[in-house]
């Protein structure tokens, strides 16, 4: 039985996704190809809804009916939080000086048993995700920024360069 990758997406890889940042649209285009081929689910916290929407209605870009179009994908899977996630969260907040958004989407990301957290949170600030990745749960979460191999697309439209 072929078991499907999983993988979590923080908010702020939604909110990258969604406005389309030129230095991770590739990236973020292959994980959701091969998300949509099957092969991985996205898996997030219901808080996301929250936080992308808030993101994206202050830039004016997507509205609420595609944002509800896009977490109702097959490939994305949303989970609750009830108040057993919450009360880990907040250990998990208090043990690793974690703010409470921050530790609802490890709690969850832990929770869902996914194999990578993928957030943009955290590589220079002190309280931020990154600097805890493998230090929390058992065996520790990974939390890196995405990164997934990135096919060469052919661009045809281009002119050869015949030198």
């Amino acid at each position: 039985m072929k078991t499907t990758r999983r993988i979590y997406w923080d908010a702020c890889v939604f909110i990258h996704a969604l406005e389309q940042t030129v230095e991770y649209r590739p990236t973020l285009e292959a994980i959701v190809d091969e998300a949509r081929a099957g092969r991985l689910v996205i898996v997030t916290s219901a808080l996301t809804l929250a936080e992308t929407g808030v993101r994206v209605a202050q830039d004016g870009a997507p509205t609420d009916e595609l944002l509800d179009v896009l977490f109702r994908s097959n490939y994305i899977s949303v989970r609750a939080l009830d108040a057993p996630l919450a009360s880990q969260a907040r250990r998990i907040a208090r043990a690793h000086g974690l703010k409470p958004m921050d530790a609802i989407h490890v709690a969850t990301a832990i929770d869902c048993a996914v194999e990578v957290m993928h957030t943009m949170d955290g590589k220079t600030k002190r309280r931020g995700l990154i600097p805890k990745s493998g230090k929390i749960g058992e065996p520790g979460l990974v939390i890196k920024e995405p990164d997934w191999p990135v096919q060469n697309r052919l661009a045809l439209d281009e002119p050869a360069d015949n030198h």
